[in-house]
């Protein structure tokens, strides 16, 4: 698996830096809560930015019903990365083990509607949600630094493009946007990804 994009993990962090400034995040469920509990205040509304896209990386890498090593070194270098540090490694695993989990008893589709509630675009105005293009972007990057699609989780992404109702210039947009930082890398192969919304 190849590592994501600095050059990516940097704009998403700028983005959910500008979007959330200044901003109290509420801990947005009952099982975040208590995982959070203990944690300082800082680090509970860095953790409660994150989760949702969390998540779905959770649920994009472990199709295969399990997460490997080197993809647990993947989510734990992006959710630093987007933290700016806020986030430290217990809480990082902690939380990979909870999605983890609820992704074995309830399904990936339950998962991802889930996180696709809490990152949905604004219905009538069709307004971009900077939380939800960023948990895409991890999604599709990670799918992209595995050097293969699974038809799962194309299938997937598809789910949460549909449930957090993206438009389809945006997906189209965050994708190109990500193959032209992947190409940076020499290593990287181009892989086929479609999304259709």
């Amino acid at each position: 698996m190849h590592k994501l994009p600095q050059s990516t993990l940097g704009r998403l962090h700028q983005l959910l830096r500008l979007t959330h400034r200044g901003t109290y995040f509420p801990v947005c469920d009952q099982l975040l809560a208590d995982l959070v509990r203990a944690l300082p205040p800082e680090e509970v509304r860095a953790v409660n930015l994150i989760a949702p896209a969390l998540e779905l990386m959770v649920v994009i890498m472990a199709v295969d019903k399990r997460l490997s090593e080197d993809e647990r070194a993947v989510i734990h270098r992006a959710m630093r990365e987007l933290t700016g540090g806020y986030v430290r490694s217990a809480a990082i695993n902690r939380l990979t083990e909870l999605y983890t989990r609820l992704l074995l008893e309830q399904g990936c589709t339950a998962r991802i509607a889930h996180a696709a509630e809490l990152l949905r675009y604004v219905d009538d105005a069709q307004v971009a949600s900077p939380d939800s293009e960023v948990a895409f972007t991890l999604a599709a990057a990670v799918i992209f630094a595995d050097g293969s699609v699974h038809p799962d989780e194309q299938l997937m992404l598809e789910v949460f493009v549909k449930l957090a109702n993206m438009p389809s210039e945006t997906v189209d947009r965050l994708l190109r946007q990500l193959r032209q930082e992947l190409s940076q890398d020499p290593a990287w192969k181009p892989v086929a990804l479609e999304v259709a919304t």
